[in-house]
């Protein structure tokens, strides 16, 4: 399947930050591994995504501390620097990932509440739903 280097980068950021908040810690085994193999193939499309940042980073001399700009930087360095950024995660790559069924979403937490999942997250995953 292609998918955008974006999507990638944002889904495997949810998967492994907010989204692990929100689930109960034990998931349907469909689904857990159907996450756990994006993630691992994802994790090799954002080593070479990292590999490209550093790469641009390094044509522009631009070097972050603590999130913000280390040495000064012409604006129009940066501006060169965030369009190849942005290029970068438009791109299309090839990622072999199996689609999650979208009933295996319907789960519960540890009390049998229903587990709710927002908008923004499924519009982030939608690529990986089979509808």
């Amino acid at each position: 399947m292609k998918v955008q280097n974006k999507k990638i980068l944002e889904a495997s950021n949810l998967i492994k930050g907010n989204l692990q908040n929100k689930l109960p810690e034990s998931l349907p085994f469909s689904l857990s591994l159907a996450l756990a193999m994006f993630i691992e193939k994802a994790d090799i499309v954002l080593e070479v995504i990292n590999k490209s940042v550093e790469a641009i980073k390094k044509t522009y001399k631009i070097e972050y501390e603590a999130g913000k700009l280390k040495n000064p930087v012409a604006q129009t360095e940066l501006d060169k620097f965030n369009k190849e950024y942005e290029e970068l995660l438009k791109q299309d790559v090839e990622i072999d990932i199996k689609q999650i069924d979208i009933k295996l979403f319907d789960i519960k937490d540890k009390d049998g509440k229903e587990v709710f999942i927002s908008p923004y997250i499924l519009s982030t995953l939608m690529f990986m739903i089979k509808q």
